[in-house]
């Protein structure tokens, strides 16, 4: 959470990540806690942007196809973990907000994060989001947009071998579609995500991968003037 009033920076759809010195936001689905009265599961997912993604890898099919990429010949074989055995961490945040529809007041906000949530906002919503986004950052604020990258997606489903990686690789470019929020209702390449910044308002666009992730994705940061 944000230590004054004055310094207001915003974590949009935070789910089971709680970054430290954000206001950790996201909408109520499934079963979610407030950080006021769930210190415990704040500390277990508290975290940093450096280190947003705390758990390992549960599989190997960016890494392999990474070594494609770079035409290595012997590969290691696809590995990847049930998703039965892996560990989902329990939602915390500190309020409920849309990110189409943030609970600030205009020119309030220094910096807004948000971490693969444009892309579940159509093309013609997607940009009434920028501008509102825009309109809630103060002058020389910055928004921090990760998305991820449909067309190293779409080559990465080109190269899947086995069954497991090619509906890895669809599942990466439409969604989870667990829930009516987890659709993907868009595709985003830098230039594209660059272009519809500018046509926002933001100036000093640039590609700021601070996040790391185990699938194709990247993060653009851009200024309010």
């Amino acid at each position: 959470m944000t230590s004054n009033s004055k310094d207001i920076r915003v974590h949009i759809g935070a789910g089971g990540i709680y970054l430290k010195g954000y206001e950790n936001l996201d909408v109520p689905i499934d079963e979610f806690y407030f950080a006021k009265s769930r210190p415990d599961i704040v500390r277990e997912n508290i975290t940093t942007i450096e280190n947003y993604y705390k758990d390992p890898y549960y599989n190997n099919y960016y890494e392999r196809f990474k070594l494609k990429l770079t035409g290595v010949k012997k590969l290691p074989k696809p590995k990847g973990e049930p998703s039965k055995n892996l560990k989902r961490r329990k939602m915390v945040i500190d309020q409920i907000a849309y990110a189409n529809n943030l609970p600030y007041k205009p020119n309030s906000v220094s910096e807004i994060l948000a971490v693969q949530v444009f892309e579940h906002f159509g093309p013609s919503e997607a940009k009434q989001v920028l501008k509102h986004w825009w309109s809630l950052l103060r002058v020389g604020g910055k928004l921090i947009i990760d998305v991820p990258d449909v067309i190293e997606t779409a080559h990465l489903l080109v190269l899947a071998e086995t069954e497991e990686e090619k509906g890895w690789a669809e599942k990466l470019i439409h969604g989870t579609r667990n829930n009516e929020f987890a659709y993907h209702k868009a595709g985003y390449w830098p230039k594209k995500l660059e272009r519809m910044l500018q046509e926002a308002g933001f100036t000093s666009i640039k590609v700021n991968n601070q996040i790391n992730h185990q699938y194709p994705a990247f993060s653009m940061e851009a200024i309010k003037k």
